[in-house]
C-alpha cells in the first residue's frame, strides 16, 4: 500500500509539473503576440523633437508647434493690414499745388482726376486735402461706388502722366474711421453710436479697455460713408455728450502718425534751411 501511495504522489507531481510549463509556454506566447501588436517608438522623433522639419523614413515631416503657431498669427497680422480686395477706397498720393490759394476738391478733380481720365460719375465722396497729407505732398481719400471702379481709378492714376509724383493705391476700410476722445466714464457703445448715428450710418463702436478692464476714455467710430465720417467731425467735434465735451478726428494709426509727424518735421526743417539760404542771398 505504501509504494501504491508513493506512485500516486510521484505521478500528482509529474502532472503539476506538466501543467506548469504548458502554462509558462503559453505565457510565453501570448507576451510575444502582444509585443507586436505594439507600434515601434521612433527614437528619431523623440531625438529631434524641437527640429522644425526632419526627415526620416519613418516619419518623413516632423513640425514644430511654434512655428505652426508664429506662422498663423503673421498671416492674420498680414490679413489685418492688407487692403481687402472688394475695396471701393483709394488714396492718391504726391498731389503738390503753388500758390497762395488753398486746395480744394473742385482743384483735385480738374488736375488730376480728369487728366487720368477717371469717371468723376463713380466718385462717392473726396476727402481732400486728406490725412495723409504733409506740407507740399497732398493726399486725397476717394471712394468709387464700386470695388471694379476703384480698381480701375487706381489703375488710370498710375498709369497717367502728372506733374509730380502722382501715384494711387487701394485702401481698406478702416480710412471711414474717427476717433471720440474725452468720453465720460458713463458712454457706452449704444450712447456713442445713437448720437453718432444722427450724422450717417454707422458700422461700428469700438471702445477700448485698458488692462485693469476699466475703459480708455476714447472710442473708435466706424461709418460706410467718408463723407459721413468727415461730417461727423465737422460736426460734432467740441460738443457735449453725457456732459463731456469731446474731440473727434480722423482715426490713424500709430505708426502712420509717427511716419506723418516725421515727414511733416522733414519738411519743416527744408523750408527753414530754404529760407536761411535766401536770407543770406539778400545780405550779399
Amino acid at each position: 500500500d505504501d509504494d501504491d501511495d508513493d506512485d500516486d504522489a510521484k505521478a500528482s507531481e509529474a502532472t503539476s509539473a506538466r501543467k506548469k510549463k504548458t502554462k509558462k509556454a503559453a505565457d510565453k506566447i501570448t507576451k510575444n503576440n502582444a509585443g507586436e501588436e505594439k507600434k515601434p517608438k521612433n527614437k528619431n522623433k523623440a531625438k529631434n523633437k524641437n527640429n522644425p522639419t526632419v526627415h526620416n523614413n519613418n516619419n518623413p515631416t516632423v513640425h514644430n508647434n511654434n512655428n505652426r503657431k508664429n506662422n498663423k498669427n503673421n498671416s492674420k497680422n498680414k490679413n489685418k493690414n492688407a487692403p481687402a480686395e472688394d475695396s471701393s477706397f483709394i488714396l492718391v498720393e504726391g498731389v503738390s499745388k503753388k500758390g497762395r490759394k488753398p486746395p480744394s476738391v473742385a482743384w483735385l478733380k480738374k488736375k488730376v482726376l480728369k487728366i487720368a481720365k477717371v469717371d468723376l460719375h463713380q466718385i462717392t465722396s473726396i476727402i481732400f486735402p486728406s490725412p495723409e497729407s504733409i506740407p507740399g505732398n497732398l493726399a486725397a481719400r476717394i471712394q468709387m461706388t464700386s470695388p471694379a471702379k476703384a480698381a480701375e481709378a487706381v489703375k488710370r492714376i498710375n498709369g497717367t502722366d502728372i506733374d509730380g509724383e502722382i501715384s494711387a493705391k487701394s485702401l481698406n476700410t478702416h480710412v471711414c474711421r474717427i476717433i471720440v476722445r474725452n468720453l465720460s466714464w458713463k458712454a457706452n457703445e449704444k450712447v456713442i453710436k445713437r448720437r453718432f448715428g444722427e450724422v450717417g450710418e454707422v458700422v461700428e463702436v469700438t471702445l477700448p479697455k485698458r488692462k485693469d478692464g476699466k475703459k480708455s476714455g476714447f472710442a473708435f467710430v466706424k461709418f460706410k460713408n467718408l463723407q459721413d465720417a468727415q461730417q461727423a467731425i465737422a460736426s460734432l467735434n467740441g460738443r457735449m455728450l453725457v456732459n463731456r465735451e469731446i474731440v473727434v478726428d480722423w482715426a490713424l494709426s500709430k505708426k502712420h502718425y509717427d511716419h506723418l509727424k516725421m515727414k511733416t518735421a522733414e519738411v519743416m526743417k527744408r523750408k527753414a534751411e530754404e529760407g536761411e539760404d535766401d536770407d543770406d542771398d539778400d545780405d550779399n
